[in-house]
């Protein structure tokens, strides 16, 4: 059981880090910060695990790429933290789970998109670009929740 439990989260961090990597490399190379990798990673941990230190570990390529595309590094946490706790309280009561992640990674990108990047750069809210990152966004974490093991399973070990 320990031995899964290592395995498992040993590769949390490294897999962060590529997300990271790409997610900076796509906006070097696009000129816009279209694909969100690493806060869809997150989403998805955040519902398919619940040790939170793994969330921790993800958090600080976060951190990294707030500060590259902010210049603050804990700015972040303005719209991942709220959202989060409500997602997890919401986990516990709301009976359809699957929706759950789709909408946590919408509201997280609403907020980003309408509310703190508007103050940060004072400008106006491009709506076909924020819509197209919430469908990519969308996309991507399908894509997570169908690929990444789902945790333990029933009664197995």
């Amino acid at each position: 059981m320990i031995k899964k439990l290592i395995f498992k989260n040993v590769y949390i961090f490294p897999i962060s880090l590529l997300l990271f990597l790409l997610d900076v490399s796509t906006f070097t190379l696009l000129g816009t910060h279209t694909f969100c990798l690493l806060l869809c990673f997150y989403t998805t941990i955040l519902f398919i695990d619940k040790i939170s230190y793994q969330l921790i570990l993800i958090m600080i390529p976060l951190s990294y790429q707030s500060f590259i595309f902010y210049g603050n590094g804990a700015l972040f946490l303005a719209y991942i933290l709220p959202v989060s706790i409500v997602a997890l309280k919401a986990r516990k009561v709301i009976h359809r789970r699957s929706v759950l992640p789709y909408l946590t990674i919408t509201t997280m990108l609403l907020i980003q998109q309408c509310i703190i990047e508007p103050k940060i750069f004072d400008s106006h809210i491009v709506w076909g670009c924020t819509i197209k990152r919430i469908c990519v966004s969308l996309l991507v974490v399908a894509m997570f929740l169908k690929y990444l093991p789902k945790g333990k399973q029933g009664d197995r070990l």
